[in-house]
């Protein structure tokens, strides 16, 4: 509906009497001044005045001075769902008012028409209508307004309505949304709030009360820098601008000084565009997350020491396996020379030939010092195979590949592509106990006869994967007690990276690490 319609629909008759003398003056160029052009004129007038009445978009009624309807135009028909000709149909309407909680009739002392009848005018009054017919609930905005004649004698009323339904089922609509929505801010543990480009808070919810120790009419209104410290106001504001300026979400991790303690919050923060989709305001979630920091603080240090463990653990069998390399071992071999060297010159007969039973007894304990030096050696490079320490984890995987690898029952193919010469000394470590639980695996359980390591070094990362080709299992049966796989999951994660484990009963299994790469520091 225009302006100029709107006013025609709330004034009453002396401004459409002045509406019908500006229509008059632009259809006429001179004031009759002939009994019978003022006949012509007033019959002008009222024709004007009907044509102004019936192209009105809202609805109007006139009535006598007894209240009863004389005129309704066809607006007016069709709100109320009655036949134009039938003015009289209105009194059964307006019959029909009732108070919003749609029960109780509305007064008749207090109705728009009664009061006009009085001499009084109502403007805007919203009414709530039950349909005579459908019994459908209608709100109407009436305004009424007693009409005179010219020698100010009351001649009746006039009735301009408009009927607003969908507007009041909207703003309905709209105020359960709020409810709702200011419901679900209030009740939420999470600090949420509104500020304006400036950085004045518009609006906050019970929790930030609460955090802050303040009330809400205590910091609407005000800005981060009349609530913190200047340092937290200058992070906050800058954090705010950024958002503002980009016109996009964000999220921050925002320390505040609250009461002599400092708190940490997870703040997703975003724009709130205004009609030209500038960003006139913000909202910000902040959820508390001193608790979680706290527990990775204690996650860092519990790993910090477990690494400090492994590497005294790992430290600790390097000096076992140098103290059976260096110590017995070398005794071992020792007595071993001496051994073949009395039973080559036994021999050779440059001493005592010796007896059948002595020869025996003589190769029986070379054989056995052999085999002792054997396995001081497999112990040895179970505590730590010294060419780790010596070579790197690139040619101790090659020498740990040859030790497992069984000509006619396990064939391993072992490939590595990286740059580096050598890693960090416990990273190393990890990747041999992998690789050594692996292989180790395979041979006790998998049946497989061919195998195959993978060393790959990929931009930050260090790829590591051992398959074979056996029986395979099932991972979701497998037991508790099997800390083998469990090891390689937690030597993974220890070192921030991930180990995943493949494998389906008759396919194989493998087993892919992630690792970050870290170089050894010269």
């Amino acid at each position: 509906m225009s302006a100029e319609t709107e006013h025609l629909c709330l004034a009453d008759v002396e401004s459409l009497r002045l509406r019908v003398v500006e229509l008059e003056r632009a259809l006429e160029r001179a004031r009759p001044t002939t009994l019978e052009s003022d006949e012509r004129a007033a019959r002008r007038s009222a024709d004007i005045l009907e044509l102004a009445i019936d192209t009105l978009d809202d609805g109007v009624v006139i009535t006598d001075l007894h209240g009863r309807p004389t005129r309704i135009n066809a607006a007016g028909a069709k709100i109320m769902g009655i036949d134009a000709a039938r003015a009289d149909a209105v009194d059964l309407w307006f019959a029909s008012a009732y108070l919003p909680d749609g029960c109780t009739q509305y007064p008749t002392n207090e109705r728009p028409l009664a009061k006009a009848l009085r001499g009084e005018s109502v403007d805007g009054e919203e009414i709530l209508f039950l349909h005579p017919d459908t019994w459908e609930a209608l709100w109407i905005k009436v305004s009424a307004h007693p009409l005179f004649r010219e020698d100010a004698v009351p001649q009746g009323v006039l009735l301009v309505f408009r009927d607003v339904t969908l507007q009041k089922r909207a703003l309905t609509a709209l105020h359960e949304t709020e409810r709702r929505f200011r419901s679900v801010i209030e009740n939420t543990p999470a600090v949420v709030y509104v500020k304006d480009a400036m950085g004045k808070y518009l609006l906050i919810n019970r929790a930030f009360e609460d955090i802050s120790g303040r009330a809400r009419d205590e910091i609407v209104g005000r800005t981060d820098r009349d609530l913190f410290d200047a340092a937290t106001a200058d992070s906050l504001r800058k954090n705010d601008e950024r958002v503002l300026r980009s016109g996009l979400p964000f999220q921050f991790e925002e320390t505040v000084r609250l009461n002599g303690a400092e708190k940490t919050y997870l703040s997703v923060k975003f724009p709130l565009p205004d009609a030209r989709e500038s960003p006139s305001a913000l909202c910000g979630i902040s959820t508390d997350i001193n608790q979680r920091k706290h527990s990775e603080e204690l996650l860092r240090s519990e790993q910090a020491f477990l690494k400090q463990l492994i590497r005294a653990h790992e430290h600790d069998r390097q000096l076992m396996a140098y103290e059976i390399h260096d110590g017995l071992v070398q005794y071992m071999s020792a007595s071993l020379m001496h051994l073949e060297c009395v039973a080559s010159e036994c021999l050779a007969g440059e001493k005592k030939p010796l007896s059948s039973k002595s020869r025996g007894a003589l190769e029986l304990a070379m054989h056995l010092v052999r085999r002792s030096i054997g396995e001081g050696r497999r112990v040895m490079s179970g505590l730590r195979p010294p060419i780790l320490d010596e070579a790197g984890i690139v040619l101790a995987l090659s020498y740990l590949v040859a030790e497992q690898a069984a000509p006619g029952e396990l064939q391993i193919d072992y490939q590595h592509r990286v740059s580096f010469e050598r890693l960090d000394p416990l990273l190393e470590g990890t990747i041999y106990r992998i690789v050594q639980e692996a292989l180790t695996n395979i041979k006790r359980h998998s049946r497989s006869t061919t195998a195959e390591v993978k060393l790959l070094e990929r931009g930050k990362l260090l790829y590591l994967e051992i398959r074979d080709w056996g029986i395979g299992f099932d991972t979701a049966q497998v037991s508790d007690d099997r800390f083998g796989l469990k090891g390689i999951r937690k030597r993974a994660d220890l070192l921030g990276g991930h180990a995943k484990i493949v494998s389906k009963p008759g396919e194989g299994t493998r087993i892919i690490v992630d690792l970050p790469l870290t170089k050894a520091t010269t």
